[in-house]
């Protein structure tokens, strides 16, 4: 993979080739900003590293093309501040990186993993071992705690409601061992505490009123003029980001008819200390 500092040369090469495109010189983008010229001009050049903020609104200035819209984001990901995908990334994990910190509410689902913002260290590296993946985990690790500073510790946060089925703290990566299931549940409840007013975790349990349970999803939800999208995996190093009100509306309708069958915020952590207790007996 380039390197960030490589990567963020291609993202100001794109900002400036976007700008050039639809006509403007860097005073014009710098007046639509509401910055200096400046300002613009050290974004262009990677002197001066572009914000979440600042990149989608020049993305709304400049209207790219799609691909380009799309490269433009990618390389806003990988570049840095804040997470990079690790060696297995893919485009739309990417974006969805990029697009989750502008996001004013995001809905997870999950059935049978804890999804990776939720995840232990030692839930992390049992996956990675198990799935047989030379990494670096020090690097993925620092990573995800980037994105959980980025998406939790930011001025605007999202609201990120996470659902996930009673099997996912059963299923571990690598075969169920009481040490993990416990390190796992005890990191859960350590992200209630700290994050209790961005973050709701629930969970399904097996006597849920469900007809069936939904593929895992990612829903996001914006209050601008960013359309609202749904992000899939299908499998390894296989996912996709959705738009289209259809979808995305279906797609909150299958969360919204799995949280009204899931435990409350309180009940959840009841159960989860209720694991804890029961995992260290077997």
């Amino acid at each position: 993979m380039a390197s960030d500092a490589a990567k963020r040369l291609q993202l100001g090469h794109e900002l400036a080739a976007a700008r050039n495109a639809a006509g403007m010189t860097q005073h014009r983008a710098a007046a639509g900003l509401g910055c200096t010229q400046s300002k613009i001009n050290k974004i262009e050049n990677t002197t001066c590293m572009v914000s979440s903020k600042d990149l989608n609104d020049l993305l709304r200035l400049y209207a790219p093309p799609d691909d380009q819209h799309e490269r433009i984001l990618v390389l806003a990901a990988q570049s840095g501040p804040g997470p990079s995908a690790g060696t297995q990334a893919n485009s739309e994990y990417l974006k969805l990186l990029a697009l989750e910190r502008t996001a004013t509410e995001v809905l997870s689902l999950h059935a049978e993993r804890i999804p990776n913002l939720l995840q232990s260290e030692h839930y992390m590296l049992m996956q990675y071992q198990a799935a047989g993946q030379s990494v670096d985990i020090a690097k993925i690790l620092q990573a995800r705690r980037e994105r959980e500073h980025q998406l939790f510790m930011s001025v605007r946060p999202p609201r990120y409601r996470a659902l996930f089925s009673v099997s996912a703290l059963h299923r571990m990566p690598g075969g169920r061992t009481a040490e993990l299931v416990i390190d796992q549940a005890q990191h859960l409840l350590a992200l209630a505490d700290w994050y209790s007013d961005d973050l709701s975790i629930q969970v399904v349990p097996w006597e849920a009123q469900l007809a069936f349970l939904p593929h895992d999803l990612i829903v996001l939800r914006f209050d601008d003029s960013t359309e609202n999208q749904i992000y899939r995996e299908y499998g390894v190093g296989e996912s996709r980001l959705y738009k289209g009100k259809k979808q995305v509306s279906e797609h909150i309708g299958y969360w919204t008819m799995v949280h009204e069958a899931a435990l409350s915020v309180d009940e959840t952590r009841k159960f989860l200390h209720t694991l804890i207790t029961e995992a260290r007996t077997w």
